[in-house]
């Protein structure tokens, strides 16, 4: 993995597919909102750096005054020899401004805190499916955009996540029926129950329908380190949010819409479709609450975006748990069974002290799913690499997790037997919460 974030743009532009028109097609609905985020955040930036004649595909860091910060030269010429033959101009623009931004930020020049990146929704956008087209409307193959002007994509609604799973819920919705002549693409999405991908419930609730949750156990199984670690991060978010909201009668399973705002009301196709959902899953309680109440703050904290924005996502852990293995169940000892271990979820105060779990990507939640009783340790002053002790049906494992291949590879040197034996080898022993920051520090160093 290349250190140099010019060339890791430059490599994310290689790998895309500028003539698959299938992928295109295949990922219209949140190519289209990509390139609808993308419009808002450029309008900002246009407007924060007096370059609102050349929105909407300009090169942000050439009104920023950052003349200095530019791609190596040969980055610069392999990117020349990439663009060679693609169209339109503006997409060209684009990635020589996207490859240069890299730059820009790297070196940390005119950068407004309160601004975000301008390419990336770009550059996810080409990542699934290729380039454009450019007339009065953006034509995505697939589906077309309206430009709108400078003023009214930087009054837009922001997109408040990019995140690949919410983005691939987009593009299952499988139903395509014409908006009206103001709204923003030509063709506005609606999943089967009649929820459009425009509304960010409707969105959560399709990645909720593809959940299995009468699924292979094999599944759930095969991920519950992950899943156990989804659970606690979000009972330790909901207890924020039950403190924040006065709820904490109601944590840990809860709809906190219910007390953020009682009179909130869902549109009349979200709500009926959520109704179908719920009364189609054979899920607890606890499972039908959170499932509402997911879907219900989607949609409330579109509508109010501002509400509680020092909270983290309070359902985000929760989603990502089912959508590694289904539901869980409550007995009645006070257990969670999360389908291969038993956690009791303590209490709110316990829950409000357990350490965040920093990152939700892919790559660190299935760097922590392995098969056998696992112990993690680091080096004593915590400069070292990350290490585990796995044992599988007897035979014990000493692994580290390698930042160049991010993977858990053999760690060449013996690890305690015990972690009471963990001094006498310079280690200390990790809580599994731990253990993923490093790996999330592993794994966002590799992506810069």
């Amino acid at each position: 993995m290349t250190d140099d974030p010019c060339r890791t743009v430059l490599e994310r532009l290689r790998a895309v597919g500028w003539e698959d028109d299938s992928a295109a097609f295949a990922h219209a609905p949140s190519r289209a909102l990509l390139m609808r985020e993308y419009l808002r955040r450029s309008a900002l930036w246009a407007r924060a750096c007096g370059a609102e004649g050349a929105w909407p595909f300009f090169d942000v860091a050439e009104h920023l005054g950052a003349g200095a910060a530019q791609p190596p030269p040969d980055v610069a010429a392999e990117l020349e020899d990439l663009l060679h033959g693609l169209a339109p101009a503006s997409l060209r623009t684009t990635c020589r401004a996207a490859v240069r931004w890299a730059a820009v930020r790297d070196a940390e020049q005119g950068m407004p805190a309160d601004l975000p990146d301008p390419y990336e929704p770009l550059l996810l956008m080409y990542e699934r499916g290729g380039g454009y087209y450019l007339e009065e409307y953006v034509d995505l193959n697939g589906t077309m955009i309206r430009l709108g002007s400078v003023e009214e994509n930087a009054a837009a609604a922001p997109f408040l996540t990019l995140a690949p799973a919410t983005l691939d819920a987009m593009d299952a919705m499988d139903a395509m029926q014409a908006m009206d002549a103001e709204g923003g693409t030509a063709h506005d999405a609606k999943a089967d129950g009649g929820c459009s991908r425009e509304h960010p419930g409707g969105i959560l609730l399709e990645r909720l329908r593809a959940v299995e949750w009468d699924g292979d156990w094999e599944d759930a199984f095969a991920r519950v380190m992950s899943r156990r670690l989804l659970m606690r991060e979000y009972l330790r978010r909901a207890g924020l949010w039950a403190r924040a909201c006065s709820a904490e009668s109601a944590w840990p399973f809860f709809d906190v819409v219910e007390h953020v705002d009682p009179e909130f009301t869902l549109s009349s196709e979200i709500a009926e479709a959520l109704h179908e959902h719920v009364d189609g899953t054979a899920g607890s309680g606890a499972v039908t609450r959170t499932c509402t109440g997911a879907v219900r703050l989607a949609e409330y904290r579109s509508q109010h975006p501002d509400a509680f924005a020092g909270l983290p996502d309070l359902y985000e852990p929760l989603v990502l748990f089912y959508e590694r293995g289904g539901e869980f169940l409550q007995d009645g000892a006070g257990f969670l069974d999360l389908a291969g271990v038993l956690m009791r979820p303590g209490t709110l105060r316990g829950c409000l002290g357990t350490p965040a779990l920093r990152s939700l990507d892919r790559a660190v939640l299935d760097a922590v799913d392995a098969e056998g009783r696992i112990t993690y340790y680091a080096p004593a002053d915590r400069e070292g690499p990350l290490l585990r002790r796995r044992v599988v049906r007897g035979g014990a494992h000493a692994e580290v997790f390698g930042r160049d291949g991010l993977r858990w590879e053999p760690a060449g040197r013996p690890l305690p037997a015990s972690p009471d034996r963990a001094g006498d080898l310079g280690l200390v022993r990790l809580d599994e919460m731990e253990a993923a920051d490093l790996i999330a520090a592993a794994v966002a160093e590799a992506a810069r």
